[in-house]
């Protein structure tokens, strides 16, 4: 969020006339400036130097990475094709691509199917699809390597994305976690769009909980770089938004299938939305048997600890557009009323969505099949202390899937996941070697020597 600040910018930064803006070739100068700035704000970040309990948490906690807009550029890939198409945003986009596979995921773009990942349609565009354990897999949506303002991925993406979970995903499984930056499951924004258009003056990059650069000059230059009204990249990037809700649906849908057919539980976990909650896609007709509903998903809501919370008008006017929306025939859904009481112990109006600093524990339990989510919201700024708010989440047993799942020996099934397990390593090499591989091949890359 720093990087339009950063004195190598001033070029791009002072041009006011949008088309020159677009058109501006970058000097080797700024060039350098981007490559300057991507590596030194991870050697920064994550090094043991400026960061030691940061270098020390990924030294020894085990964590698989994906990225989002803000590793890139605030709201990246929901700009105007034009912008998207710039030079300055072109080589911005190869630096924070070639940065993140080094320091993320330990590969580079060219290698990271050969590293475990699942590549999309576009080289920069890789799903990462593992197991948690003989019982959870996980698949973590790379929302950001191809997207467009229309597209959050290639409708050829999700094919190879379903194909890979076919392939890949034991039959020990039985729960499914989807990880997408934004959430899929959340209050529609089309009305506060609306209003937001015809109120003169508002300030709506406070309102979007916008603190970064795009926040800076959405009431600025953005709006008129391609003509339209205004560049609402904060609402662009949401699932539910009209250019994407096709698209969301289409997903779920999938999803849906893939859940009834390998009797598998499928969640979301979504955050960026500078809040908490949680809500469910259920049947209406199922409402009291969540355990044999193949459709019943939940999303958790949980952004990150650092994240300065929405203004409350914002989160008041979401919990009054949060009612429930029928999906697709018998399916709806909804958020739920999960936050009764303040962390402090008051009582609250707003139950669905909750504007403090929070994250989230899951715990499977091996004895009921479920997991349990547990929401810790900070109970007052900078203070220690936390109130748990708490989501279960049932196995599913439903239909020939789930029956010989729960009747099949449970030896045979171990046995099958260890197998399983042998050719999932073998996709993920040794992560030293990776590293190191990657690094050798770079091309010219400032001095890390104090890191």
């Amino acid at each position: 969020d720093r990087l339009i600040k950063e004195d190598f910018m001033k070029p791009w930064v002072e041009e006011k006339n949008p088309s020159k803006r677009l058109a501006m070739q970058l000097s080797q100068e700024m060039r350098d400036g981007f490559e300057y700035f991507y590596f030194w704000n991870y050697c920064k970040n994550f090094g043991f130097k400026e960061n030691p309990v940061v270098a020390k948490a990924f030294a020894t906690i085990p964590s698989m990475n994906m990225w989002d807009d803000h590793d890139i550029i605030d709201g990246y890939g929901s700009y105007p094709s034009d912008m998207q198409n710039a030079d300055c945003f072109k080589v911005l986009f190869a630096n924070a691509c070639r940065f993140y596979y080094l320091f993320q995921q330990h590969t580079t773009v060219e290698r990271a199917p050969d590293h475990g990942l699942v590549r999309g349609t576009l080289p920069t565009c890789n799903h990462i699809i593992s197991t948690l354990g003989p019982d959870i897999g996980f698949v973590s949506l790379d929302c950001r390597g191809e997207r467009t303002k229309h597209d959050v991925c290639d409708p050829a993406t999700y094919d190879g994305v379903f194909q890979a979970l076919n392939t890949m995903m034991p039959s020990t499984v039985k729960h499914l976690m989807i990880l997408t930056g934004v959430p899929l499951i959340y209050p529609r924004l089309t009305l506060f769009e609306n209003i937001m258009d015809g109120a003169a003056g508002f300030n709506l990059a406070t309102l979007a909980g916008k603190t970064g650069a795009l926040g800076d000059i959405i009431s600025g230059q953005l709006n008129k770089w391609n003509g339209d009204p205004e560049l609402l990249d904060d609402m662009n990037d949401h699932w539910t938004a009209g250019n994407h809700e096709v698209e969301r649906r289409k997903f779920i849908e999938r999803l849906q299938q893939y859940a009834r057919e390998k009797s598998v539980r499928v969640s979301f976990l979504g955050g960026d939305v500078h809040c908490c909650g949680a809500g469910k896609l259920y049947s209406k007709d199922m409402k009291e048997k969540e355990e044999g509903d193949p459709y019943f998903m939940v999303q958790i809501i949980s952004s990150a600890i650092v994240n300065v919370p929405p203004p409350q008008a914002l989160l008041t006017i979401l919990n009054q557009n949060s009612s429930y929306i029928t999906f697709n025939g018998n399916t709806e859904e909804k958020m739920y009323n999960l936050f009764k009481r303040s962390p402090n112990g008051n009582t609250r109006q707003n139950k669905k969505l909750m504007g403090m600093r929070n994250y989230c524990a899951g715990y499977y339990d091996e004895k009921t099949g479920k997991i349990n989510f547990w929401i810790q919201a900070e109970k007052e700024v900078g203070v220690k202390g936390t109130m748990g708010y708490l989501v279960d989440v049932p196995r599913l047993l439903f239909g020939q899937a789930g029956y010989h799942l729960y009747h099949q020996n449970k030896k045979q099934l171990l046995t099958e996941y260890a197998q399983s397990t042998q050719r999932h390593q073998h996709r993920f090499t040794n992560a030293f070697e990776r590293i190191t591989d990657a690094v050798e091949q770079r091309l010219s890359m400032p001095d890390a020597k104090n890191y």
